[in-house]
């Protein structure tokens, strides 16, 4: 089990710059299971707006 706490860190430690990359869309040189979850995190955060700026307009 200890191994998977280990992973489980190095996602979250990859996290915030593998959204920001995602969110800017640039790719990540070798992607990781943190830009996996950051592009269905950029994908959602997208998702939302469009829908939030859809019941913004006239």
């Amino acid at each position: 089990m200890g191994g998977s706490t280990i992973e489980a860190k190095r996602v979250a430690d990859a996290l915030p710059a593998a959204i920001e990359r995602a969110l800017t869309g640039r790719p990540a040189a070798a992607p990781g299971p943190a830009d996996l979850v950051a592009d269905a995190v950029a994908s959602r955060v997208r998702r939302e707006a469009g829908a939030a700026g859809a019941e913004v307009g006239p």
